[in-house]
């Protein structure tokens, strides 16, 4: 990652400015890298969906009750502040 140019005060090791989307390319950035050279961690992040599914089997099927079922695109689309369907044509 390329040092942050805005014109912020850091702290003494600080890289990047505080703003949300610095912030958010940090991350990004140190995740990739460390996907690519720690394989514990590359393993832990391809096994942590799996163990989720694993401890939580009936989740799907639930929020899927929970939930209307969506529209087609020839029915229209639901209006979620008004509970209206509106109808395209």
């Amino acid at each position: 990652m390329q040092p942050c140019r805005k014109l912020t005060k850091f702290q003494p090791r600080q890289v990047v400015c505080s703003e949300t989307g610095c912030q958010q390319q940090r991350r990004t950035d140190y995740h990739k890298e460390k996907i690519a050279s720690d394989p514990e961690y590359r393993e832990g992040c391809r096994d942590s969906p799996r163990k989720w599914r694993a401890r939580n089997p009936g989740y799907w099927k639930q929020y899927r009750g929970r939930i209307p079922p969506p529209l087609s695109r020839t029915e229209g689309s639901r209006s979620s502040a008004t509970g209206l369907v509106l109808r395209f044509h």
